[in-house]
């Protein structure tokens, strides 16, 4: 029984530590690896074109900041309690027509549009122009120039930006080389484009305050509240709780979290006992008081204890005499 209980904790513990030298030969994810999640600045990531520090910087300076995982038709009208401010960075899908005419319908109803990217925001079945910002006369420009500093009315960026062209907008940054950032009103809204879509990367922001400018631009338009848009990062939905689960047990914490419960496992094997298999209780059986009278006789038989028996039968008899004089004292 006991070397039954052994075999699968051998099992488990060869298993671990199997496990656990392969988590420590693997190592750290390679750049390569990381490459497809290096180049869109979402705020679930940590890495150098990630965005997650803007976002806590959000969370903490602005009234009410959320992420927007639906498409641009579930845009709540920009008044009361609603976000006025969406936040735009390198969009990497597409806006469809209709899309394309929700999100005209919001700014012109009071939002505020910032778009940080340096490649055009395309919409799907529009041949005429080629993306949605070159619908309201802005043109990015295809040629990168070196990282400066950009000071402006409302503050400084530090940016990695072309020029922007187009017509009927009004200049927020410029250099030496052009406008890089431009804003247009539209309606009772407005849009503004900086051409840089790391504008805001956790890189950048080791090396600037472009957080600053953000902080005060979105929290003087109308109440404050910011979306940043993650569904056209292709984060459409969120992620489910089991990518959670296995990206935490990805990590160091996760998987000292997983030994810990391997353990407890071989723990409580260790602990505990096998009392073998259920076996079905004999029936009881139902004894005739003769039997056991005439058992008792044929003991005192066999042992030849005359003068004994006759002993206990004169006691029995004289006990019962006794007894039956307390219940009949009359008789």
């Amino acid at each position: 029984m006991k070397r039954q209980r052994l075999v699968p904790i051998l099992v488990i513990s060869a298993s671990i530590a199997l496990l656990y030298v392969a988590f420590l030969a693997a190592g750290p994810p390679k750049p390569a690896e990381r490459q497809s999640e290096d180049i869109r600045p979402t705020t679930f990531s940590s890495d150098s074109m990630g965005t997650k520090a803007l976002y806590l910087v959000l969370e903490h300076f602005l009234p009410d900041v959320e992420r927007w995982m639906k498409p641009m038709q579930s845009l709540d009208q920009p008044a009361g309690n609603s976000p006025t401010t969406l936040l735009v960075m390198q969009p990497l899908v597409s806006l469809d027509q209709a899309e394309a005419e929700s999100l005209d319908a919001w700014v012109s109803d009071g939002g505020q549009l910032i778009v940080a990217t340096d490649t055009p925001w395309s919409v799907r079945g529009d041949q005429e122009s080629p993306g949605y910002l070159s619908r309201h006369g802005f043109t990015l420009g295809v040629s990168r120039k070196n990282v400066r500093l950009y000071a402006g009315r409302a503050g400084s960026l530090l940016l990695n930006a072309a020029p922007l062209g187009g017509e009927d907008h009004q200049p927020v940054f410029s250099g030496p080389s052009g406008t890089v950032a431009a804003e247009r009103a539209i309606g009772s809204g407005r849009i503004i484009v900086i051409a840089d879509g790391g504008v805001w990367s956790n890189a950048r922001l080791k090396e600037s305050n472009n957080a600053a400018w953000l902080v005060l631009t979105a929290g003087t338009w109308k109440n404050g509240r910011l979306l940043v848009d993650e569904y056209h990062l292709g984060n459409m939905g969120g992620r489910g709780t089991l990518q959670l689960i296995l990206t935490f047990l990805g990590t160091f914490w996760g998987m000292v979290f997983l030994q810990v419960g391997l353990a407890a496992v071989l723990h409580l094997l260790g602990r505990v006992r096998h009392f073998g298999p259920a076996r079905d209780l004999p029936r009881e059986r139902v004894q005739d008081p003769l039997e056991r009278v005439r058992g008792i006789g044929a003991f005192l038989q066999a042992a030849e204890a005359r003068e004994f028996s006759a002993q206990v039968t004169a006691q029995l008899v004289a006990a019962r005499r006794h007894t039956k004089g307390k219940e009949h004292p009359h008789e």
